[in-house]
């Protein structure tokens, strides 16, 4: 009876790492097609690039909005990076 649980659960556990593992390798995929499409689409001048006459945290708060939502980071990167910033 021991023979069988542990084949069950060993059954159990590989079949689990390999869903995680098709949902990694979907992600990066994923995200590398994005940065690719990223590189590839011509860039424009953010705000924080065009502005003149802002202090260094305006610009820089500024080019962080342009990131996030151009999808170069995510809303936790960006919100540890904002705090960072602000000295929070």
């Amino acid at each position: 009876m021991g023979l069988v649980r542990d084949m069950t659960e060993t059954a159990a556990v590989a079949g689990a790492a390999t869903v995680v593992s098709a949902r990694l390798t979907r992600r990066h995929a994923r995200r590398r097609g994005e940065r690719a499409r990223a590189d590839a689409a011509p860039r424009r001048a953010t705000p924080a690039r065009r502005a003149t006459g802002t202090d260094g945290l305006t610009a820089e708060l500024q080019r962080l909005g342009a990131l996030r939502q151009d999808g170069l980071v995510t809303d936790e990167e960006c919100a540890l990076a904002k705090a960072k910033l602000l000295g929070l």
